[in-house]
């Protein structure tokens, strides 16, 4: 079966109007949308009318430019004489482009080269002419003007990077400041607007304007010049301010252009919008710059761009004459301009600007003559071209000022052109402000100019006239004015007593001629109208002359009337701005489409006159004219003062007590129509709902979806709800609402009776008052239940109505369809109606208010057309944007107060009111006229045609156009008899219905009424009327419209009223009770008594509450919290680890660079120490002194020797030097960085120590003994760089021979030394302590430190720091991932749960639900109470208004209601019935009516009660009554829960108890056979029980009407309430069944997707492969830095090991050379190195190191790519090529070695007959082959019989390089060595810091790249994503558990068990 057949019933009627009304209330959604835009509309600036997001995006800075300029502009901080100061800086800046390039001759000076020409002609005698120019010397005038182009000493500096870094610079700051000034635009005027700027932000807004001055005047050149430089490229180095070293199409260049472009761009655009809007053409402006000619500006700019670009690209001045030609002719139109158009508001600022425009402008001229006429200009014509402009300058000053006085002298129609009219009127504006005597004298001649010339009738100047001379003018024939004096200060007795005839005749006469000069055009005026004074015939402007003129005389004898009161005083002022404003209006109707003027007026208006209703109206205009952008500007500021100015009148009048704030009343419109939208959608939302669970084949998607819908609308409920609690904390009618809403759509019981309260207890708190106090907020505020009525104004339509709210329909009877977008006119009787918007416009033009802040009691209009007393207040809404929106306040009045009260006997009497015109046509009437007298409002809905025949008063009562009748209406009034026998005669019957027409005929008849009668006089000129108060004392008689026949029959009424049936009210019990407790609150009892919490269990209670609150679950808050520290921990993590790889990085280049610094310096020592070992030996003879290259150059002659060879030993003194001086910087470098490096400690210390360890060292002493002592090595290795340097200053070779014994540097004493008896200096001993030293201790322990260092550099110490820090993140990430996924995959399961909870409920309560929410949303848009309709219908039962099943007691309705159970023509057949028994039956059934409603008016309780109380009471009763409805029903449920609940207890005892005492299956039996009875009982119970809360809580029609059936009928209600309770209970699902479709439910429910769940895995997997990243990268990078580091050892030892063979080789030879005896065993053990034929060993580690670097250059990493790159060079033929790049890289500083070295490395190639063309490689080869050869016949001849002689002799030619070409091994390797080498392993040494340094950049530069991508992935997470992601778990929570607000309580408390673990599960 369809599960919803069971509510087709019910639903099915009503699903399409449901859905209608859904569709009709999105279609009045769009009004909310509207309201609630208001607020954003005052921005001025709408982005609706964006089309696109271009637009959008261009109106959005339009908004901020414009909101930021006003704001500065209103504190600015310029004053006038700072921007004299910036107008002289900038005609500064121009002079030095004028005058670029000019020379000026000095005619004072002459020239040196006219003193050298007049030499040679003496001396000649030649008759040589000389120019006259040439004999002065010329001087460049633009210098002295560079001080102010400030970037032209960038330029003069031709820097490329001092350029670029201005450039970036000023680009930079100005880049800041518009981004400053846009970010805060929103914020800084937000505080304006609401006046809440803090001083300190005043202050920084002032630093922003002068900043914005900056910019826009003083930086203008610089920065153009600056941009338009960036274009420019390879310029002639010999011209001034240009760039040197930029090449054209470079990416330099090119980045130039592009940052160039784009900042120019910027600039220009910039400079365009702030200098439109950055001024102002308000005549109050205290803008120093401030014109009406305000485009002047954007000329200024565009002299200055053609100035600065000329300067860019013409740098040598070849086209500054037309150039300046060109300047002249713009800056001719500036002054032109300025002359005719431009009225600076500042005298001395427009004067200064005069001046240096004009003076401009004829220097521009006159350099452009001298330059195209090629003329010289000397000193004295640029005197007198600086003199003359000035004096052009002040004489266009002297003529704008004439011109201007000019202007006064004429009328405002004689001007043909705008400008002309706004500079006369800035001049009469400062006439008035000024306020003198002269100017006052000035001012009534202008205004009698204007009074002779003036044609309109309604133009005030006549009524400024008087007030300004105290004289009346009375109009006679014509226009033409006649004075009469009325001014004591004139007469003539005052006359003759100051002045005799004489003397007022002479003031007469200059009068008349200062009139003729300042007001009469050449004409004199008001002459025709003369008054004679004493025979003196004056006319008003001579006696006025005479007041003025005399002022002194009166001085002495009336000092009482010296001035007039400062109140005086600011009236006429007050009037002179008044007479302002009309010339303003003439001025706007001859140019009606110049927005200027309109502007100008609106702030006249606003500023001067107080009328700022009117400068709204005249901007509105202005909008509508297509403003431009400045003009918009201007707008949007005029409307935020005048707001300002509202909202300061606003907050003034809501300090009164009793005043309504209109802005909180907006608030609280715009609030509650999005709460009813809101509430329509839920509701209907949780129709759906429900009857998706009614289906067979529920869908829980849908479910779902509608849940989700619902809970997050009741989230937004929620919170409309309280910001409308917060507005109006005691508003009954919303609290109703809001209640009914949360106990019929929400369930919500709990909260429902907490609002339910407060509306019980805030109306018996009110009625408990004693006295409430009259004002705006009783009247018209909270609880006043008052119709709201917003209309819009502009200047197009006025009147609008765009916003009522409910209550216009209750009083009205309008709905709100009917109104939206209508002219507020259709409320008003038709004689206002149709002059209403002549009212407003006369409100925009007085600004005197009638209605507006004033209470007035009035006449609306209702929708059948019937008046209906009001009460009316209007009020402004203080916020504009494109309209001006009024609010209106209605509330109900039952009598029209606001005439003259009535005879005391009528007092108290009913009265109808009638509304005619001044002809009597009556216009509109009350609805009881109609009811009494059958006045029917159609009668009166008159058409516009002049044929329409209009109702006449006069009709029905002749006597009310005679005068005695109509004053005595005015006063008392009279009783005048209305006769309406023959009204229908008078009227066009087609436009009423037949019933109609029956009514008004059973009521025509004369009538004697008391009526009173009140003139209101709305306007004199176009509306007055007639208001009649009518008070109906009786019938004089009846009408005889009827037949005998037919009185007779109805006659029967009169006598047995039964016949039509028994018509009586509800005396139910529940409705006695409920008056009851509305007139005793203190009987009433809201709680249970039962249980005291309304029979919920409190953990469903504290639930729900919870569910209401919607607080953040514990889990999330946790979770949350979870995800802070994780991530914060990360942060951290990350943070440590970045810190400790920068720490290592830096540690791991300092290692770096130390054994690099090293190795150098171990090859360095080892190359200077041969060489010094060269040196010596050259000294002494034993070493070859020259070397095999031929020097060319001279400048090397130094080096040469007598054969033009290299000289060896110069070279190596020079060469030494440069070792040792560089040797002491690798030394000092390793010390530095050692002491340096705090990170470094360990490694530190540890080399420190190293090198504060002793070695050994040989000294020999003046005996010739050679002794060792012990010396830390760190001042040992200094100690010999020193005594290197010493001994090189020895410039010759005999200071460095030294004896042979001391030459064989032997470390011990020989025994031939301690024979020779020879004494030897300090030089010698030093010579001997280098050469015994430098191959033993020295080298071998800087050899062991490089060893040593790369020892304790391997280890990484923050190995084991790098993996606990990964190990963290990886634990932490994992189990954050994983609780997170947890959570989600909780929080599905809970959805799951709650939906699954639907499962199980019954057809039979979700039928219920169903049906409260399908009746809830039929009925919803009439929720609303509706008082009563009209005066006389005050005793109806407010009840009947209430909808029935919304608010369950029903409307009237007489086709139901009145049941006529007996008729006199009742079963007989038509053909049988009369005419007459017709026309009595017709007549009948209306008696019926009417009596009916009199009996149900008359035996009706409550509304005895309600009799005289107004409607506002009557609604709030009636609340109170449907609350009190729904308490006891709420009440009832839980009576019969608890009964239920007792009995089920006492059931599960007795079941207990009986199983204890029985045991025996029979005994069980019969219990379980009585076991059932309860049930039965139960049932019973419940049965009961719910028919009983049937009867209450819903009455139906017959309770409130009730007939003789009625207890048949109750009866018949009874018995098909059991048949529904019977099938309900037979359509329950069964416990299998509620499985079964539990279990449905859960599979249709969709889980989340694998994809979210992947993509949270996914971020945990990104913080994982960030720590993992963490230790790989630590380990890679530490494999790369190894592997370089053990390679700088193999190409360093490639050189040093070879080194270090050969010359120790050259020891053994010298020894064995100068001691032949001895053999190379005995001269090895002597020489006493550390191991025994070391020079073999060097050799074998010198092929390994060859070896190796031949394997790397085969297969190498990455990283040693470019030290390979190096070597591979090195080692082929483009050695030779690279030696002299090599040289050049070098740069060598002592003496002249420089040119030496490229001259040796040029010889590279013919170097020993091409030994080095091959490489290097080749070289080393050959070298270690020869060693080994050399070292074999050192072994033969040491073992040979050789004579010592032979021996000493072969070697001595050896060394000295003089044997065969083959055996000059030895000279071959020391010359490669002292030559080439060094060059080699500097350029090594360098291939090596780059590549350390490179490496270093890119690990450096990767680190901080992820480190930084990682930081902002948690910054990202933390601070968005985080809040995000709990949000939206958040709200699938809330979203999820808000739909559990939808089971019905009942419900709970059936399935307690499931419920409380389901609902204890969501709140753990």
């Amino acid at each position: 079966m369809d599960l919803a057949s069971v509510a087709s019933s019910q639903t099915g009627r009503r699903n399409s109007r449901n859905i209608e009304q859904f569709a009709q209330h999105q279609k009045h959604s769009e009004y909310v949308v509207v309201l609630s835009q208001l607020d954003h509309e005052n921005d001025f600036l709408s982005l609706k009318s964006a089309s696109n997001i271009i637009l959008q995006f261009e109106l959005i800075l339009k908004r901020c430019f414009f909101e930021i300029n006003h704001v500065l502009l209103g504190h600015q901080a310029i004053l006038p004489i700072i921007y004299h100061a910036i107008l002289l800086f900038e005609f500064i800046q121009l002079l030095f482009f004028i005058f670029y390039k000019v020379e000026v001759v000095n005619e004072f000076t002459y020239s040196s080269y006219y003193h050298d020409l007049e030499g040679v002609s003496n001396q000649t005698n030649s008759s040589t002419t000389i120019d006259a120019d040439a004999k002065f010397s010329t001087f460049r005038i633009d210098y002295y003007f560079a001080f102010t182009n400030f970037h032209m000493y960038i330029l003069q500096q031709q820097s490329k990077d001092a350029f670029m870094m201005f450039h970036i610079v000023i680009t930079v700051s100005f880049l800041l400041y518009v981004i400053s000034i846009i970010t805060l635009s929103k914020q800084i005027f937000k505080d304006e607007r609401n006046d809440s700027l803090k001083e300190g932000m005043k202050y920084l807004v002032k630093f922003f304007s002068i900043l914005m001055t900056v910019f826009l005047f003083i930086l203008q050149i610089p920065m153009i010049t600056i941009y338009l430089q960036g274009y420019l490229c390879e310029e002639d180095e010999s011209q001034p301010y240009t760039l040197i070293g930029l090449k054209c199409y470079s990416l330099n260049h090119q980045l130039y252009i592009a940052f160039s472009t784009i900042s120019l761009c910027l600039y220009i655009l910039f400079l365009i919008i702030q200098s439109l809007l950055f001024t102002s053409n308000s005549f109050e402006s205290s803008l120093p710059w401030g014109s009406l000619e305000r485009r002047l500006s954007i000329m200024r700019v565009l002299v200055k761009f053609i100035l600065a670009c000329c300067f860019v690209w013409d740098k040598q001045g070849k086209i500054r004459g037309p150039v300046n030609l060109v300047c002249f002719i713009l800056c001719s139109f500036l002054v032109y301009h300025r002359y005719m158009k431009a009225i600076v508001f500042k005298q001395s600022v427009y004067y200064a600007m005069m001046i240096y425009e004009v003076q401009q402008m004829w220097l521009f001229l006159c350099i452009s003559v001298h330059i195209l006429g090629d003329q010289k200009l000397n000193i004295v014509g640029f005197g007198l071209l600086m003199i003359s402009g000035f004096i052009f300058g002040m004489i266009f000053i002297i003529l704008t000022k004439r011109r201007t006085e000019l202007m006064l002298r004429k009328d405002i129609s004689q001007f043909k052109h705008v400008y002309e009219i706004e500079i006369y009127l800035f001049r009469i504006y400062e006439l008035i402000r000024n306020n003198t005597t002269n100017d006052h004298f000035i001012l009534h001649g202008i205004l009698c100019n204007h009074m002779q010339s003036c044609t309109n009738e309604k133009c005030p100047c006549i009524n400024i006239m008087e007030i300004q001379d105290n004289v009346k003018v009375n109009q006679a024939d014509g226009r033409e004015p006649i004075m009469q004096q009325f001014d004591n200060d004139i007469n003539d007795a005052n006359l003759d007593k100051i002045a005799n005839q004489g003397q007022r005749r002479k003031l007469n006469d200059q009068s008349t001629k200062s009139f003729n000069t300042m007001g009469g055009s050449g004409r004199v005026i008001g002459t025709q109208n003369r008054l004679t004074i004493n025979g003196i015939s004056m006319n008003a402007r001579t006696r006025r002359n005479i007041k003025v003129q005399s002022q002194g005389a009166w001085n002495d004898k009336k000092p009482q009337e010296k001035a007039l009161s400062e109140r005086k005083k600011k009236k006429q002022e007050i009037q002179w701005y008044r007479f302002l404003g009309i010339l303003i209006e003439y001025a706007i109707e001859k140019f009606p489409k110049n927005l200027e003027l309109k502007i100008i007026n609106a702030l006249i208006q606003n500023k001067k006159i107080k009328n700022e209703f009117k400068a709204i109206f005249e901007l509105m205009n202005c909008e509508l004219c297509n403003p431009n952008f400045q003009d918009q500007f201007v707008i949007f500021r005029r409307k935020i003062q005048i707001e300002l100015l509202l909202k300061k009148n606003h907050q003034k009048n809501i300090l009164e007590i009793g005043r309504i704030d209109i802005v909180q009343i907006f608030k609280y419109e715009k609030y509650f129509q999005q709460y009813s939208l809101l509430e329509y959608k839920t509701a209907y939302a949780a129709l759906l709902f429900w009857r998706e669970l009614l289906q067979k084949n529920v869908d829980s998607n849908v479910l779902q979806e509608r849940g989700a819908e619902i809970s997050e609308n009741y989230q937004k409920i929620q919170e409309l709800a309280n910001k409308l609690i917060q507005i109006y904390p005691l508003e009954i009618k919303f609290y109703f609402r809001y209640g009914t809403f949360l106990y019929q759509i929400i369930n919500n019981a709990y909260d429902a009776l907490t609002y339910f309260e407060k509306i019980y207890y805030t109306y018996h708190g009110k009625m408990s008052k004693k006295a409430i106090p009259v004002n705006e907020m009783s009247i018209f505020g909270e609880n006043s239940n008052c119709a709201i009525i917003m209309i819009s104004a502009t200047s197009r339509k006025t009147g609008n109505i765009i916003h009522v709210n409910d209550e216009v329909e209750t009083i009205l009877g309008y709905k709100k369809q009917e109104l939206m977008h209508k002219n507020v006119s259709i409320m008003m009787p038709k004689p206002i109606a149709k002059i209403h918007d002549k009212f407003i416009d006369r409100y925009f033009d007085t600004a005197q208010p009638t209605v507006i802040d004033i209470k007035r009691q009035l006449f609306g209009c209702t929708n059948t057309g019937y008046l209906r007393t009001i009460r009316l207040l209007v009020k402004v809404y203080p916020h504009l944007s494109s309209r001006l929106v009024f609010v209106g306040f209605i509330q109900h009045m039952d009598k029209f107060e606001d005439m003259a009260q009535p005879k005391l006997e009528y007092q108290h009497a009913d009265f109808q009111y009638l509304i005619t015109d001044t002809d009597q046509n009556i216009t509109n009437v009350t609805e009881g006229l109609n009811l009494e007298l059958g006045l029917n409002s159609k009668f009166f809905q008159y058409s516009d045609s002049i044929f329409e025949i209009l109702f006449n008063f006069q009709k029905i009562c002749p006597e009310i156009t005679q005068e005695e009748v109509q004053e005595a209406l005015e006063e008392e009034g009279l009783i005048l008899t209305i006769d309406t026998k023959n009204m229908l005669n008078h009227i066009e019957l087609e436009s009423l219905s037949s019933d109609e027409i029956l009514e008004i005929r059973s009521k025509l008849g004369r009538y004697e009424c008391y009526v009173q009668m009140k003139s209101l006089v709305l306007d004199k000129s176009f509306c007055t009327v007639h208001i009649y108060r009518i008070c109906i004392l009786n019938k004089v008689n009846e009408s005889q419209i009827f037949s005998s026949f037919v009185k007779a029959m109805v006659s029967r009424l009169d006598e047995d009223p039964t016949d039509f049936g028994q018509i009586s009210v509800m005396q139910g019990t529940a409705s006695a009770e409920l008056e009851e407790l509305i007139n005793q609150p203190s009987q009433l009892s809201l709680s249970s008594t039962t249980s005291g919490t309304y029979g919920f269990n409190k953990i469903i209670k504290d639930f729900k509450k919870a569910l209401g609150e919607r607080k953040t679950p514990r889990n999330l808050i946790y979770l949350n919290r979870l995800m802070v520290l994780f991530l914060t921990l990360n942060m951290i993590l990350s943070g440590v680890d970045f810190g400790l790889k920068q720490s290592n990085i830096e540690n791991y280049d300092c290692n770096n660079q130390q054994v690099l610094a090293i190795q150098n310096r171990i090859l360095a020592y080892i190359h200077m120490v041969s060489n010094f070992r060269s040196l010596i030996n050259i000294a002494n003879g034993v070493e070859f002194d020259y070397y095999d290259i031929r020097l060319t150059n001279s400048a090397n002659d130094w080096l040469m020797t007598s054969n033009q060879t290299l000289d060896r030993f110069k070279y190596l003194q020079r060469t030494i030097l440069h070792n040792s001086e560089k040797l002491q910087t690798i030394h000092e470098f390793i010390t530095q960085q050692r002491f340096s490096k705090d990170s470094q400690l360990d490694i530190s210390n540890l080399i420190r120590e190293k090198e504060n360890e002793q070695i050994q060292l040989n000294r020999i002493q003046n005996s010739m003994n050679i002794s060792q002592y012990k010396l830390e090595f760190r001042v040992a290795f200094n100690l010999y760089l020193n005594y290197i340097q010493d001994i090189i200053e020895i410039n010759n070779k005999t200071g460095m021979k030294i004896p042979t014994e001391l030459l064989k540097a032997l470390p011990k004493n020989s025994p031939n030394m301690n024979k020779t008896n020879i004494s030897i200096n300090d030089e010698q001993k030093i010579i001997y302590f280098l050469l015994s030293n430098g191959f033993r201790d020295l080298r071998l322990f800087t050899y062991d430190l490089v060893q040593y260092y790369q020892n304790h550099t391997n280890t990484d110490q923050s190995g084991k720091q790098s993996m606990s820090i990964m190990v963290v993140g990886i634990i932490t990430s994992l189990v954050c991932t994983f609780i997170l996924i947890y959570q989600v995959v909780i929080i599905e399961r809970n959805k799951v749960s709650i939906l699954s909870l639907y499962g199980l409920l019954q057809i039979d309560e979700i039928t219920e639900v169903h049906g409260k929410c399908d009746e809830f949303l039929e009925y919803l848009p009439y929720s609303h109470i509706k008082p009563k309709n009209n005066e006389n219908n005050q005793s109806i039962m407010i009840s009947q208004q209430i909808p029935n099943s919304f608010t369950k007691t029903g409307n009237y309705n007489a086709s139901t209601t009145f049941n006529a159970t007996q008729g006199f023509i009742n079963g007989r057949v038509e053909s049988q019935i009369s005419e007459e028994e017709k026309e009595a039956e017709v007549y009948r059934q209306f008696i019926m009516k009417k009596r009916n409603t009199k009996k149900f008016k008359a035996q009706s309780r409550v509304n005895q009660l309600l009799k005289e109380q107004t409607p506002t009471e009557e609604k709030q009763k009636a609340i109170i009554r449907k609350t009190l409805e729904q308490v006891k029903e709420i009440q009832d449920a839980e009576q019969l829960q608890y009964e239920l609940l007792r009995k089920k207890r006492q059931k599960d005892m007795r079941n207990r108890g009986k199983v204890v005492k029985k045991s025996s299956r029979k005994s069980l039996s019969t219990l379980n056979a009585k076991g059932d009875q309860p049930k039965a009982q139960d049932k019973n119970h419940n049965l009961s029980a719910t028919k009983q809360r049937v009867d209450f809580k819903v009455p139906k029609k017959r309770d409130i009407i009730v007939d003789d059936t009625d207890s048949n009928e109750g009866a018949d209600k009874v018995n098909n309430n059991d048949i529904n309770l019977e099938m309900k209970d037979s359509n329950k699902f069964t416990a299998d069944e509620l499985q079964e479709r539990t279990k449905s439910f859960q599979k249709q429910i969709k889980n989340v997707g694998y994809f979210k769940q992947l993509r949270r895995l996914g971020f945990g997997l990104t913080f994982i492969a960030y720590f993992i990243y963490i230790q790989t990268f630590q380990v890679y990078y530490q494999k790369q830095l190894s592997t370089m580091i053990s390679s700088v050892s193999i190409f360093f030892n490639r050189y040093s090991n070879l080194m270090l063979s050969f010359n120790i080789q050259r020891e053994q030879m010298l020894n064995m050379q100068l001691s032949p005896t001895q053999n190379l065993s005995t001269i090895d053990s002597l020489l006493a190195f550390e191991k025994s034929r070391i020079e073999d060993i060097f050799h074998s580690l010198a092929m390994n190191d060859q070896n190796k670097v031949n394997d790397l250059k085969v297969s190498y990493p990455n990283v040693l790519e470019q030290i390979v790159s190096l070597i591979k060079d090195t080692d082929s033929t483009e050695f030779c090529n690279q030696t002299k790049a090599y040289a050049l890289s070098e740069g060598y500083t002592i003496d002249d070695l420089y040119q030496a070295r490229l001259e040796i490395n040029g010889y590279c190639a013919a170097f020993q007959e091409g030994l080095l063309s091959k490489g290097i490689q080749q070289v080393i080869g050959t070298f270690n082959k020869k060693f080994t050869d050399q070292q074999i016949l050192l072994e033969q001849y040491s073992n040979s019989q050789t004579s010592s002689k032979v021996i000493s002799d072969y070697l001595k030619a050896i060394l000295k390089g003089q044997t065969s070409q083959n055996d000059q091994v030895f000279k071959q390797y020391f010359q490669v060595q002292e030559l080439y080498f060094y060059d080699i392993i500097e350029e090594m040494t360098k291939i090596w810091q780059t590549a350390f340094q490179t490496q270093k950049s890119s690990i450096v530069t990767i680190t901080q790249v992820v480190f930084f991508i990682f930081l902002t992935l948690l910054l990202i997470l933390l601070f968005f994503v985080r809040g995000t992601m709990i949000q939206s778990m958040k709200n699938k929570v809330f979203l999820s558990r808000g739909i559990l607000n939808l089971i019905p309580e009942n419900f709970f408390d059936k399935n307690k068990e499931s419920v409380e673990k389901l609902i204890k599960k969501l709140k753990n």
